[in-house]
Protein backbone atom coordinates (compact mmCIF):
# COMPACT_ATOMS: atom_id res chain seq x y z
CA UNK A 1 0.00 0.00 0.00
CA UNK A 2 1.23 3.42 -0.84
CA UNK A 3 1.02 5.90 1.99
CA UNK A 4 0.92 9.65 1.54
CA UNK A 5 4.64 10.16 2.27
CA UNK A 6 5.83 8.18 -0.74
CA UNK A 7 6.84 5.05 1.15
CA UNK A 8 5.44 1.59 0.64
CA UNK A 9 3.81 -0.21 3.59
CA UNK A 10 2.38 -3.71 3.78
CA UNK A 11 -0.94 -3.98 5.63
CA UNK A 12 0.31 -6.51 8.22
CA UNK A 13 3.46 -4.60 9.12
CA UNK A 14 3.62 -2.88 12.49
CA UNK A 15 3.13 0.88 12.42
CA UNK A 16 5.57 3.11 14.30
CA UNK A 17 4.11 4.70 17.42
CA UNK A 18 5.27 7.11 20.08
CA UNK A 19 5.60 4.22 22.53
CA UNK A 20 7.92 2.20 20.26
CA UNK A 21 10.87 2.72 22.58
CA UNK A 22 9.25 0.72 25.41
CA UNK A 23 8.57 -2.41 23.34
CA UNK A 24 10.28 -5.56 24.55
CA UNK A 25 10.12 -9.15 23.38
CA UNK A 26 6.71 -10.78 23.94
CA UNK A 27 8.49 -13.94 25.06
CA UNK A 28 10.21 -12.04 27.86
CA UNK A 29 6.86 -10.59 28.95
CA UNK A 30 5.29 -14.06 28.88
CA UNK A 31 8.07 -15.52 31.05
CA UNK A 32 7.97 -12.60 33.49
CA UNK A 33 4.20 -12.97 33.67
CA UNK A 34 4.57 -16.65 34.57
CA UNK A 35 7.12 -15.85 37.25
CA UNK A 36 5.45 -12.83 38.86
CA UNK A 37 1.81 -12.34 37.90
CA UNK A 38 -0.20 -13.56 34.95
CA UNK A 39 -2.57 -10.63 35.38
CA UNK A 40 0.31 -8.20 35.00
CA UNK A 41 1.68 -10.21 32.08
CA UNK A 42 -1.65 -10.06 30.26
CA UNK A 43 -1.94 -6.30 30.69
CA UNK A 44 1.69 -5.81 29.69
CA UNK A 45 1.20 -7.87 26.51
CA UNK A 46 -1.76 -5.68 25.52
CA UNK A 47 0.30 -2.52 26.14
CA UNK A 48 3.17 -4.04 24.16
CA UNK A 49 0.86 -4.71 21.20
CA UNK A 50 -0.23 -1.07 21.07
CA UNK A 51 3.32 0.22 21.58
CA UNK A 52 4.63 -2.04 18.82
CA UNK A 53 1.97 -0.84 16.42
CA UNK A 54 0.61 -4.35 16.01
CA UNK A 55 -2.02 -4.29 13.24
CA UNK A 56 -4.33 -6.45 15.38
CA UNK A 57 -3.76 -4.74 18.72
CA UNK A 58 -7.46 -4.02 19.20
CA UNK A 59 -8.27 -7.68 18.62
CA UNK A 60 -5.70 -8.60 21.29
CA UNK A 61 -7.30 -6.07 23.64
CA UNK A 62 -10.77 -7.54 23.08
CA UNK A 63 -9.45 -11.07 23.57
CA UNK A 64 -7.75 -10.02 26.81
CA UNK A 65 -10.86 -8.31 28.19
CA UNK A 66 -13.08 -11.25 27.20
CA UNK A 67 -10.59 -13.71 28.69
CA UNK A 68 -10.36 -11.83 31.99
CA UNK A 69 -14.17 -11.61 32.15
CA UNK A 70 -14.37 -15.35 31.44
CA UNK A 71 -11.87 -16.19 34.16
CA UNK A 72 -13.67 -14.05 36.74
CA UNK A 73 -16.98 -15.54 35.54
CA UNK A 74 -15.60 -19.04 36.07
CA UNK A 75 -14.49 -18.12 39.59
CA UNK A 76 -17.89 -16.57 40.38
CA UNK A 77 -19.67 -19.62 39.00
CA UNK A 78 -17.54 -21.83 41.23
CA UNK A 79 -18.45 -19.77 44.29
CA UNK A 80 -22.17 -19.67 43.42
CA UNK A 81 -22.90 -23.16 42.11
CA UNK A 82 -20.52 -25.55 43.80
CA UNK A 83 -21.91 -25.25 47.36
CA UNK A 84 -25.33 -26.24 46.04
CA UNK A 85 -24.11 -29.43 44.35
CA UNK A 86 -23.22 -31.28 47.52
CA UNK A 87 -19.48 -31.40 46.85
CA UNK A 88 -17.13 -30.10 49.48
CA UNK A 89 -15.91 -26.74 48.12
CA UNK A 90 -12.83 -26.76 50.33
CA UNK A 91 -11.56 -30.05 48.92
CA UNK A 92 -12.06 -28.89 45.31
CA UNK A 93 -10.47 -25.45 45.80
CA UNK A 94 -6.92 -26.53 44.71
CA UNK A 95 -8.29 -27.98 41.47
CA UNK A 96 -10.32 -24.87 40.71
CA UNK A 97 -7.28 -22.72 41.43
CA UNK A 98 -5.28 -24.90 39.03
CA UNK A 99 -7.97 -24.44 36.34
CA UNK A 100 -7.91 -20.66 36.81
CA UNK A 101 -4.11 -20.62 36.51
CA UNK A 102 -4.33 -22.73 33.35
CA UNK A 103 -6.88 -20.30 31.87
CA UNK A 104 -4.56 -17.36 32.64
CA UNK A 105 -1.68 -19.20 30.98
CA UNK A 106 -3.76 -19.92 27.88
CA UNK A 107 -4.81 -16.29 27.63
CA UNK A 108 -1.24 -14.99 27.97
CA UNK A 109 0.08 -17.63 25.58
CA UNK A 110 -2.50 -16.67 22.95
CA UNK A 111 -1.51 -13.00 23.25
CA UNK A 112 2.16 -13.99 23.06
CA UNK A 113 1.59 -16.01 19.87
CA UNK A 114 -0.27 -13.12 18.30
CA UNK A 115 2.68 -10.79 18.88
CA UNK A 116 5.43 -13.33 18.17
CA UNK A 117 4.74 -13.12 14.43
CA UNK A 118 4.95 -9.32 14.32
CA UNK A 119 7.83 -8.68 16.73
CA UNK A 120 10.66 -9.72 14.34
CA UNK A 121 9.24 -7.41 11.67
CA UNK A 122 9.03 -4.63 14.26
CA UNK A 123 12.67 -5.19 15.18
CA UNK A 124 13.69 -5.09 11.54
CA UNK A 125 11.88 -1.80 10.92
CA UNK A 126 13.18 -0.27 14.14
CA UNK A 127 16.79 -1.07 13.26
CA UNK A 128 16.59 -0.38 9.52
CA UNK A 129 16.63 3.14 8.13
CA UNK A 130 13.38 4.37 6.65
CA UNK A 131 13.27 3.84 2.90
CA UNK A 132 11.23 6.12 0.75
CA UNK A 133 10.88 6.63 -2.97
CA UNK A 134 11.98 10.24 -2.63
CA UNK A 135 15.48 9.23 -1.50
CA UNK A 136 16.22 7.42 -4.76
Amino acid sequence: MNSGDGSYRIADDPRPTRLSRIVISPMLIFFLGMIFSLTLGCAWLVLNAFAMGHPKAWRDCVIAVAGVAGIFGFAALYDAVLPQTGFDPVSLRPYVKLCITALWLLLCYGLFLSQARVFPIFQYFRNAPAVSLRNR
